[in-house]
């Protein structure tokens, strides 16, 4: 079975500016596997503020650093920070949020590029897997 997570991470920028964040995914994604899909990508509103970006979710995956598509995606996502966070950033104004979460309660991994919205959080809830009878 193994170890389970669960992961998402969104790779975003202003509506206005989404094109070049598109066509820098489009081009430079890995081919690894089918990690992002169109049906990924969005627009969404946050606090007054508009954006475009891909929302990554894998649910229930082992999340291991030596499977490929791992090894390709935190390539990715480096070489993605590194331009969010470089010299041009102002201009491009990216944003990168990843969020992983074991099956242990206290193993979380977060990233958040510089001035991000912290669109992605973690809350641990408790979940009633059964249901109440009435009259009894």
């Amino acid at each position: 079975m193994g170890y389970r997570s669960e992961v998402k991470a969104v790779f975003y920028a202003p509506k206005e500016k989404w094109a070049t964040l598109k066509l820098y995914v489009d081009e430079n994604f890995p081919t690894v596997g089918d990690l992002i899909k169109d049906e990924d990508l969005h627009e969404f509103e946050s606090e007054g503020h508009y954006y475009c970006g891909y929302l990554f979710e894998q649910d229930d995956v082992k999340w291991y650093d030596s499977y490929a598509e791992v090894i390709a995606f935190n390539e990715f996502a480096r070489a993605f920070l590194e331009l969010a966070e470089g010299d041009n950033a102002n201009q491009l104004e990216w944003h990168y949020e990843f969020v992983r979460m074991g099956e242990n309660y206290d193993d979380i991994e977060t990233v958040y590029s510089n001035d991000c919205s912290y669109l992605l959080d973690v809350k641990r809830e408790i979940l009633v897997n059964f249901s109440l009878k009435e009259g009894v």
